[in-house]
């Protein structure tokens, strides 16, 4: 949408939302959400993998096993041999 005119822009957000509402209605998705849920996880993937990606010397296992060791939906560390 880039080549678009702000005015342009503004239409098309009026006529379909935005792009997940757009990319909704083309594929038949009852609800938003089924979209972002399917279509937005390789995205998420790629970001992470991107940060893995340009992490060279930084302490990527010392951050995952503090930025986990609270998280209320990791239970035990599955390398750590936790059962």
């Amino acid at each position: 949408m880039a080549h678009l005119s702000k005015d342009q822009t503004d239409d098309f957000r009026e006529q379909f939302g935005d792009t997940w509402h757009l990319v909704q209605t083309m594929l038949g998705h009852k609800r938003v959400e089924t979209t972002k849920d399917v279509y937005l996880e390789p995205f998420r993937r790629l970001e992470v993998e991107q940060l893995l990606a340009h992490s060279e010397g930084f302490p990527v296992a010392r951050f995952m096993a503090e930025a986990f060791a609270s998280h209320p939906r990791v239970r035990t560390d599955p390398l750590a041999g936790d059962s």
